[in-house]
């Protein structure tokens, strides 16, 4: 094996390595929204997602909030919730948002195209911090949820509740008390400053989860960077060897030469001494000339 693919090598195996070490455990049932109001960060608002109840409305909010689905089908906006606004404060009744193509309840998208169907209404509006699909009718959830400030039983049966806060009640509070326009719309502006999945607690990375498509990637990008660098170091050290042998060889083959030029030798060598004095004129003309000479000789005889 040649010289120049040992850095290569060397190069995936820490690579496979360093995947094994920083591979990271995400939770499916747990996802976060950053919240910044007025253009500071107040903190995460964390939720857990009822997938064994409602596995088709949770998987939908888990990738608006990763954005690994990529864009939308209708609306060609990034099916993401990072950077949205929350367009809706209503207090002791909701805070709404979601709307990613609009962002004044007007727009947005499932990531199965346009909206799906109520997947069932198991779960109640009970108690402040649930967090529900809002729509415009029956069978219209898209992307737009909202989380409860208080009981809300008059919901029941209308809008599929699939999760429920975990931390951050007191960032729901804070929204609650700005000041809003009649129809609730915040006159402070609030908005996802980011959002994805939350760490799984209490377990350990055996190296086979399965991470995101925006997780994927990002760590597909850096490794091809890695690789590519990694590449074009050893094809420098290639064309150094390359060069070093061809100089080492050329040299050996000059050597040859000058020694059979010092060694003149007998029957095969002649023919080459003349085959290399054959193209120059001059010797053309002395040759026609030493034939003429003997021509006279011979006359005057």
């Amino acid at each position: 094996m040649h010289k120049f693919t040992h850095g290569y090598l060397r190069h995936q195996q820490n690579r496979w390595r360093s995947e094994k070490k920083q591979t990271i455990v995400y939770s499916k049932n747990k996802c976060f929204l950053e919240i910044e109001i007025g253009g500071k960060p107040v903190g995460s608002i964390e939720f857990f997602l009822y997938f064994d109840d409602c596995p088709k409305t949770c998987e939908n909010f888990r990738c608006l909030c990763t954005g690994e689905k990529g864009q939308g089908k209708t609306t060609k906006k990034p099916l993401h919730y990072k950077g949205t606004p929350i367009h809706r404060v209503v207090p002791g009744f909701v805070v709404q948002g979601g709307d990613f193509s609009r962002g004044n309840g007007c727009g947005g998208e499932s990531i199965y195209g346009g909206t799906f169907p109520d997947e069932n209404f198991i779960h109640k509006h009970t108690k402040p911090g649930l967090l529900s699909m809002a729509n415009s009718g029956v069978n219209s959830n898209g992307s737009q949820f909202f989380v409860t400030l208080a009981p809300a039983p008059h919901l029941d049966g209308i809008h599929v509740v699939f999760g429920e806060v975990t931390s951050g009640i007191d960032i729901l509070r804070v929204m609650e008390k700005l000041e809003t326009t009649e129809g609730g719309r915040p006159k402070t502006s609030i908005r996802i400053k980011n959002c994805g999945m939350l760490r799984a607690e209490g377990e350990e990375s055996d190296g086979d989860e399965e991470e995101t498509e925006e997780q994927k990637k990002e760590r597909e990008e850096r490794e091809h960077a890695e690789e590519m660098k990694a590449l074009k170091e050893d094809i420098h050290d290639a064309i150094r060897v390359g060069l070093a042998s061809k100089h080492s060889g050329s040299t050996k083959r000059d050597r040859e030469l000058q020694g059979a030029a010092a060694e003149p030798e007998d029957g095969a060598k002649q023919p080459e001494a003349k085959k290399l004095k054959k193209p120059h004129s001059t010797m053309l003309g002395v040759t026609g000339l030493e034939g003429t000479d003997s021509e006279d000789d011979s006359s005057e005889e």
